[in-house]
């Protein structure tokens, strides 16, 4: 046990060394591609998820994150594409390149057709350096429903969504430090 712990200190101070500082902020997301299909017999159903994801750290290796989701699904059995967009606050904590973070979700019934939520997610990732201060962010989140949706045809649905999601993006960050 001992050695556990002394491990996990080393490596604690280790990604210390590495730290993104107070002041930091960052500007990144991920793009996530699904295609899937109901049966063998039904066209594909195509979905482009979107997570632009501007970020402030408040302390060395503490980010505050502002959210956003644009998810759009096709399909040739469709007459037009479904869009939902969401919008929300999280926060991540980072050891070295590598985060994990929460934040809560909102979507609006307003015209969009489709109901109205409230979603947590949680999301963690790696960042791959490419160049000084930009780094290929490998993500992955689950989001899932909470409370009951709003819209005049969802009143008093339990929401029940839920979705797990792999995708790549870049990340950039500013270190303006204090």
């Amino acid at each position: 046990m001992k050695k556990v712990l002394l491990l996990i200190v080393c490596l604690l101070f280790v990604s210390s060394l590495y730290a993104f500082r107070a002041g930091t902020t960052s500007l990144g997301g991920t793009v996530a591609y699904v295609s899937y299909k109901y049966n063998e017999d039904a066209n594909p159903i195509n979905v482009i998820i979107i997570n632009p994801a501007l970020s402030y750290f408040l302390m060395d290796n503490i980010a505050v994150d502002g959210l956003f989701e644009y998810v759009n699904a096709n399909s040739d059995d469709m007459d037009d594409p479904e869009t939902v967009m969401k919008i929300g606050v999280g926060g991540r904590i980072f050891f070295g390149n590598l985060y994990g973070g929460a934040g809560v979700l909102f979507t609006s019934e307003k015209h969009t057709g489709e109901p109205g939520g409230t979603y947590l997610r949680i999301y963690g990732g790696y960042l791959l350096p490419i160049v000084e201060n930009v780094y290929l962010d490998i993500a992955g989140m689950y989001q899932m429903g909470m409370g009951k949706y709003s819209g005049d045809d969802y009143d008093e649905q339990d929401n029940k969504g839920a979705e797990l999601v792999v995708g790549a993006g870049i990340e950039v960050f500013f270190d303006t430090g204090r």
